[in-house]
């Protein structure tokens, strides 16, 4: 059960991911350190057009 306050593991993956990218990080790295797929890193680059 999640904690009332506590963020979902794919959420907190989200938010890792965005600060990575913000980081200029490379997106490789981005996806291998993040359990989340391509698509879900590429839709978060987008955001931040």
């Amino acid at each position: 059960m999640v904690k009332k306050n506590q963020k979902l593991p794919h959420a907190q993956a989200f938010k890792k991911a965005k600060k990575m990218m913000d980081n200029d990080k490379d997106l490789s790295n981005v996806i291998q350190e993040t359990s989340l797929n391509h698509s879900d890193i590429l839709k978060i680059k987008n955001e931040n057009r």
